[in-house]
């Protein structure tokens, strides 16, 4: 029987077993997971279809200090160096690679911007769904604290110690944003 879309699937690898009787941990691969994962299958697919896709290299200052140059500008040469013997003869320009080029650049520029806006739509949610857990997470943290004084929910202080130990790992969860935008400007770039 096949399982609901977005019912969780929990795994137990063999290197994630008990060790010295603690609980077994448990991966769970969620609804979540298993459509980032087809997302990702298929953006690789899509990435495949363009044709000659660069990568970055050490050619990156190079490139990116040759990008104020207007689109026009490059246009205009092509056009009178396919256009005129004497330009064509000091063999400085390929005019069918430009060419060729300049119509990519002209495909693909839709999409650049439609991926960036996509980029930015689920960067945003992400920080959403962050904010708001994190709202709620705060609210029960102040709550617990308040519990955990009172005499009556001495069981708490253990829950309330641990909450404590990993809020206050803000370097952590820093880096982990920090390396989340670097990706982001990676891919954007």
């Amino acid at each position: 029987m096949p399982l609901p879309p977005n019912a969780p699937t929990t795994v137990r690898p063999a290197e994630l077993a008990a060790v010295e009787g603690d609980v077994p941990p448990t991966l769970t691969i969620t609804h979540y997971k298993r459509v980032a994962d087809d997302f990702l299958a298929q953006l690789r697919l899509i990435s495949d279809l363009v044709p000659r896709l660069e990568r970055q290299t050490a050619t990156r200052k190079h490139v990116l200090a040759r990008l104020n140059t207007p689109m026009e500008f490059l246009e205009t040469v092509v056009a009178a160096v396919e256009r005129t013997p004497e330009l064509q003869a000091l063999n400085k320009l390929d005019v069918p690679a430009a060419q060729d080029a300049l119509q990519f650049i002209a495909a693909f520029r839709t999409v650049l911007h439609e991926v960036a806006a996509f980029i930015d739509a689920l960067k945003f949610t992400l920080h959403t769904k962050r904010a708001a857990v994190t709202t709620d997470a705060q609210n029960v943290y102040r709550i617990a604290q308040a519990l955990a004084k009172d005499g009556a929910n001495a069981g708490l202080s253990a829950g309330v110690a641990a909450m404590k130990r990993d809020r206050l790992r803000r370097r952590k969860a820093k880096e982990e944003k920090e390396e989340e935008v670097e990706i982001i400007e990676k891919k954007a770039a």
